[in-house]
């Protein structure tokens, strides 16, 4: 009896394997049937997916995204449909709504799952994206315990936007979504202002046990990283959400940042002022790559190659441009020796305007050479990637040069001191 129970309770165990043996191993099958291959389209369009879809049981789902060949990111969000049948003809249209695609090559994915198995096939069209343009000139003035916000449309009429609470430390446009974000030196409050909504759209306040408490702010992309001095970096994206976070190490506060698509540059220092690293960050995890030892105080770093900048910085003696070797963290050479340092910017060409306690320079990458443009102390500069104007603040006059020419092509005088130049395009 108890043999038969036995044999009995095998054969009921051999079922259930013959049964798990029937799992299905078969993919759906995709087709694309528009858009043709290599279509071209513009930003903004509206797209119709048609495609066939069958399986030898059941397709559950069908999911259409549109991915950037160079980036592999899908760039606008997916659409997933619901299907519950064995065969199935898709037809949904997909709007490129992202008006800051770069012109390029781009495919849609078309894949199907029937509950076990995934199936995806690519249909490759070509994307025009939105010229690049200027919209206009945004001007941070010094208006005693406050900064007032003043832009123009391209006609150097200035309009006064917004007045924020403190004197300016930082600031920078963010062309994606039209956000200027303002980073004040004696009040813990940072604010986003909208040229859309035309008002303050955000705003943070960061605790902090130093009265100036914003060190940096830059953009790459379509996220802002801000530098706290309390020892951190941190990062906000289009939504306001957290995009990026990196903290230094107890005891130190963050001074400069700077990045790009593969690294975060920080330069931190012991909260007594000594001490001072420049740390190079992998951009996607924040882990630190290399940390090297850097005794001037940094004012600008200015991207070459990917791996390689320029960084000005300032001693007790004056200041100095070095090439700074981001693979492994060391100096290679120094480009040139002046007096302070105040701000630089490069050029079209890859060329640098500084400007410095006495003057405004010019220097030349390809051969070295540095030469004095403008008489003007402890100015403030931008340069427009557009037009190719250098602007010029100083005092409550904003000058707008074209290099070599000394004199300017267009004077802008505004009620109070010119502490901050951005230049608004509608795209970053």
């Amino acid at each position: 009896m108890r043999f038969l129970k036995a044999l009995l309770y095998a054969c009921f165990l051999i079922s259930l394997v013959n049964c798990k043996d029937g799992k299905d191993d078969v993919a759906p099958l995709v087709s694309i049937v528009v858009p043709t291959e290599n279509s071209s389209y513009n930003v903004l369009e509206s797209v119709v997916i048609q495609a066939n879809i069958s399986d030898n049981k059941n397709v559950e789902s069908v999911r259409i995204s549109l991915i950037s060949d160079v980036t592999k990111n899908q760039v606008v969000p997916s659409k997933t449909i619901s299907v519950n049948r064995k065969e199935f003809f898709v037809e949904q249209v997909v709007e490129i709504s992202d008006s800051l695609l770069e012109t390029g090559r781009y495919y849609f994915r078309v894949e199907a799952f029937d509950g076990e198995n995934y199936f995806s096939a690519f249909r490759y069209v070509f994307i025009n994206g939105i010229i690049r343009k200027k919209l206009g000139v945004v001007v941070s003035c010094k208006n005693g315990a406050i900064t007032d916000l003043y832009a123009d449309k391209n006609d150097l009429n200035f309009q006064l936007l917004n007045s924020f609470l403190g004197n300016y430390e930082a600031s920078v446009l963010n062309s994606s979504d039209q956000h200027f974000w303002f980073a004040p030196s004696n009040s813990e409050l940072l604010s986003a202002y909208s040229f859309v909504d035309n008002s303050v759209v955000y705003s943070n306040r960061y605790r902090s046990n130093f009265s100036n408490p914003f060190s940096d702010i830059e953009i790459e992309d379509r996220d802002v990283l801000i530098g706290l001095r309390k020892g951190e970096i941190d990062g906000r994206n289009q939504n306001f959400s957290d995009s990026y976070t990196y903290l230094a190490q107890s005891g130190r506060r963050v001074e400069s940042i700077a990045v790009n698509e593969t690294y975060v540059l920080v330069e931190d220092l012991d909260n007594s002022g000594t001490n001072r690293k420049l740390n190079v960050l992998r951009r996607t995890s924040g882990t630190v790559k290399s940390s090297s030892v850097f005794n001037d105080d940094i004012i600008e770093i200015i991207f070459t190659e990917k791996d390689k900048c320029i960084v000005l910085a300032n001693d007790s003696q004056g200041g100095r441009g070095v090439v700074f070797d981001i693979s492994n963290g060391n100096i290679l050479n120094t480009l040139f020796t002046t007096d302070s340092i105040r701000s630089a910017v490069k050029t079209n060409s890859g060329n640098i305007f500084l400007t410095t306690n006495s003057e405004v320079q010019f220097y030349v990458f390809q051969n070295g050479s540095s030469t004095t443009y403008l008489n003007k102390p402890n100015s403030i500069i931008k340069y427009d990637h557009i037009d190719g104007q250098l602007y010029v603040g100083s005092g409550n006059n904003l000058e707008s040069y074209t290099y070599p020419r000394a004199n300017p092509t267009v004077v802008s005088i505004l009620p109070n001191e010119v502490v901050g130049i951005n230049i608004r395009y509608n795209k970053n």
